[in-house]
């Protein structure tokens, strides 16, 4: 059994439809990981300089 589910999503407060929205809700509430691959992650410079203190 599959226990990912993928959305596209591309930004982090994205407008979906109704039918997306309830398809993620759905993942979440039954215990499934969200995998984003498309949504960036991007540190601000604090956190790039916070994460080079502590590596």
């Amino acid at each position: 059994m599959n226990l990912i589910r993928e959305f596209d999503f591309t930004e982090w407060n994205p407008r979906v439809d109704k039918a997306t929205s309830q398809q993620a809700i759905a993942a979440l509430e039954g215990g499934f990981v969200i995998c984003l691959p498309h949504l960036p992650f991007v540190l601000s410079e604090k956190e790039k300089r916070d994460r080079k203190s502590v590596v």
